[in-house]
């Protein structure tokens, strides 16, 4: 199995586990988690996604409470969210998948 789809699985179940939890308490108070797509020059960092929308600190966990999700176009439009520049393709023939650029966990 492709690399890109254990990912895309994996992300599929987080998507499912966390779905209308926005806002929500979904961990310990301890716990926050960045995805920074926009730390230059570093390991899965980038200026733009692959659907063109810049990178940036997605703040995904604050203290335990569910802010956001990682969002790509298509998505964003079913559930009113603006993409956030997570999408990765593996080539052009294949659709964005969402991926983590640089997870931080505190």
């Amino acid at each position: 199995m492709r690399p890109a789809v254990i990912l895309w699985k994996r992300l599929l179940f987080l998507t499912m586990e966390f779905s209308g939890k926005l806002g929500t308490k979904v961990a310990s108070e301890k716990v926050t988690l960045i995805d920074d797509g926009s730390i230059r020059d570093g390991w899965g960092s980038g200026y733009i996604d692959d659907e063109g929308e810049l990178t940036r600190k997605n703040v995904l966990i604050k203290d335990g409470i569910l802010k956001n999700y990682l969002v790509d176009r298509l998505n964003g439009k079913k559930l009113g969210l603006s993409a956030n520049g997570s999408s990765r393709r593996e080539s052009y023939r294949f659709a964005p998948t969402l991926i983590l650029h640089r997870a931080v966990m505190t």
